[in-house]
């Protein structure tokens, strides 16, 4: 059951834009040598504040205010109010980051990690999706997407988040967070969201 735990806060969905992020842009490929280090600096350090500091701070102070039970959201109801506010955030780290000279690939890989969130805020209205397989599944089709654009060989990455992918499952089984069947879904959206709009570029 610590085991569970402890996987379950290391790959803490809202760290899964950052680390996968961090994977991608450091992967052997055009992207690696491009773009210049302190445009990925500052595009990670904005990920990571919006994405990851603010929706956490926002749970603090609504569970200051009483708005939620816990910080682990287990009430379905009780997420759609910080699901909410966090979208806002990834919208305006999408604009924020549509203005940089990134490849047009990597703007297009955020915005599904935005479509993502924006699908699990929808579908909390009526069903408990699973947000930790939502956010591993994105990064497995962002790192999927590269492997077959770039007919590179990612085979050890893509086995490393695979394996992550597994052990985020089994913990969240472990603790009864969600049912099997919630966990399909996050992987579902997961995936999809970000796999469609990276693999055809597609931006708004």
């Amino acid at each position: 059951m610590r085991l569970a735990q402890i996987i379950s806060y290391v790959f803490h969905p809202g760290l899964m834009p950052t680390l996968g992020l961090v994977l991608i842009l450091n992967l052997d490929s055009y992207l690696r040598h491009t773009i210049p280090s302190n445009l990925k600096l500052f595009v990670l350090g904005l990920v990571f504040i919006n994405t990851f500091v603010f929706p956490v701070l926002l749970l603090f102070f609504l569970r200051f205010r009483k708005a939620i039970s816990s910080y682990q959201l287990d009430n379905r109801k009780e997420r759609i109010l910080p699901f909410g506010i966090t979208c806002i955030f990834y919208f305006f780290t999408y604009n924020l980051i549509q203005k940089t000279p990134l490849p047009p690939i990597v703007v297009s890989l955020f915005l599904g990690m935005t479509i993502s969130v924006v699908m699990a805020y929808l579908t909390t209205y009526f069903y408990k999706i699973s947000i930790h397989m939502m956010g591993i599944s994105g990064v497995l089709a962002g790192l999927l997407v590269l492997y077959l654009q770039f007919s590179a060989n990612y085979f050890v990455e893509i086995v490393l988040v695979s394996l992550v992918w597994g052990l985020i499952g089994y913990a969240r089984l472990k603790l009864k967070k969600h049912t099997a069947a919630e966990l399909y879904t996050g992987v579902v959206v997961g995936f999809v969201s970000v796999f469609i709009p990276t693999y055809f570029g597609l931006t708004i």
